[in-house]
């Protein structure tokens, strides 16, 4: 004869805290990309490190436009990251630059993953720091305007490095769990098993 299993009704728990401001929980999107790009740099196959920067480039759009309320495709978020990339090419050939040095054995391997995880982080920030403005100006995916925006992206890029080292400050927005029964918004809270 098998047990049966009864399951326990969750508890009544209301937690209150006061949300974090919406521009507060986009820097905190921004620096969790951040930081992710920057991993993608000691992916060690070819090709595979870009592909996958460009990935996290469109998840940041994506969860910035589910932030602000903008609509989000696919296509309208290649076309901001390629438009933007374009105009700063300098920058978006560094990533390529660094992928290609990691085909030389050994020191570029070396080189070349320490640079591009450097550059793939700041070039993430730059592009969310972008976004955020644009968003917080009314704006959306389909009026973004890469040319106006390239001289804040370079802007941003060449402060990502100080920017990423605060990001302490900024803190982390909370992924929030929430259970039957039960509202948390704090990062502190844990629900009693």
């Amino acid at each position: 004869m098998s047990p049966e299993i009864v399951e326990a009704p969750a508890p009544d728990v209301v937690v209150e805290v006061e949300p974090w401001p919406r521009e507060r929980v986009a820097e905190s999107l921004v620096n969790r990309h951040a930081a992710l790009a920057a991993g993608v740099g000691f992916i060690p196959v070819l090709g595979v490190d870009i592909a996958a920067l460009t990935g996290i480039q469109l998840n940041l759009i994506n969860r910035l436009c589910q932030l602000y309320g903008v609509e989000f495709t696919r296509q309208a978020g290649l076309n901001v990251i390629v438009s933007l990339m374009a105009g700063t090419l300098p920058v978006a050939l560094l990533s390529t630059t660094y992928s290609i040095l990691k085909a030389v054995p050994v020191l570029g391997q070396f080189a070349g993953s320490a640079a591009m995880a450097v550059n793939s982080g700041a070039v993430v920030y730059a592009l969310g720091r972008v976004m955020i403005r644009h968003f917080e100006r009314g704006g959306d995916l389909l009026n973004f305007d890469a040319k106006q925006a390239r001289a804040y992206f370079r802007e941003q890029w060449k402060r990502a490095p100080d920017a990423t080292q605060r990001a302490g400050d900024v803190g982390v927005a909370p992924d929030v769990t929430v259970h039957p029964k039960t509202v948390a918004t704090s990062p502190d809270f844990t629900p009693e098993p």
